[in-house]
């Protein structure tokens, strides 16, 4: 039940202490053993993992018996790396299953210099989107993506993924949170028509009787705008 715990919470909090600083300036708490009544001299300790078998993952591989020291490696290396993951949030048990088995592999799943410079040029773009935005209209309403930039290099991989798999159109529908930065990052929709949308102001429509101007407004309409595009694969 100790071991349980342990690796439950790894794969629920790893995240919080994952490597994602590249000057290495942050300071991290380690994994506190403590915490599920283990020591230092329980690291060489065997543990029989049959009784998991039902599950996924790399707990679920074919060696039935392992030591604490190698559980914590491998939880640390799939969970407290460069890349952070949450999914444990997720309701459907199938679901969360299939990404747990896609991250912890007996390998870390290899990135060239070349796929990286991808991922970081997505980055760069959605973040200075955002950067930009809160400068230009610090006082708008905006649903900003900060903290979601990886979703801007997920989306373009699961476009790239789909051609591969033969798919010819996909319809997304996005959250107000990230539709600004997908539209002009991913479907290439031009930023001075985004800029354009986010600056109409009140306007007069022709009021009814004493022909008096009534005022409207687009309110959270350029949030709620949408595009299309053909996309290279």
């Amino acid at each position: 039940m100790q071991l349980l715990l342990l690796v439950r919470d790894v794969q629920a909090n790893g995240h919080m202490i994952a490597q994602l600083d590249p000057l290495g300036l942050d300071v991290l708490d380690d994994l506190d053993l403590g915490l599920y009544g283990f020591t230092e001299a329980d690291l060489e300790r065997e543990f029989y993992l049959g009784v998991w078998r039902t599950t996924s993952g790399f707990l679920s591989g074919s060696r039935p018996v392992v030591t604490l020291r190698e559980i914590i490696g491998k939880l640390r290396q799939a969970y407290c790396g460069a890349v952070g993951y949450e999914y444990t949030h997720i309701t459907g048990r199938d679901k969360s299953d299939w990404l747990r088995d896609r991250i912890e592999t007996a390998e870390p799943v290899p990135y060239d210099k070349d796929r990286r410079l991808v991922v970081l040029e997505s980055l760069i773009r959605s973040s200075r989107l955002e950067t930009f935005l809160a400068t230009e209209w610090p006082t708008t309403k905006r649903y900003g993506l900060d903290g979601g930039e990886t979703l801007v290099a997920g989306i373009e991989a699961l476009f790239d993924r789909a051609a591969d798999l033969g798919i010819e159109n996909m319809i997304i529908v996005t959250s107000h949170s990230v539709r600004l930065n997908v539209m002009a990052n991913v479907l290439q929709k031009p930023m001075c028509q985004i800029f354009i949308e986010r600056t109409v102001r009140l306007r007069p429509v022709q009021g009814d009787g004493d022909h008096t101007p009534i005022y409207t407004g687009t309110g959270e309409l350029h949030l709620q705008q949408g595009a299309s595009c053909d996309l290279p694969t």
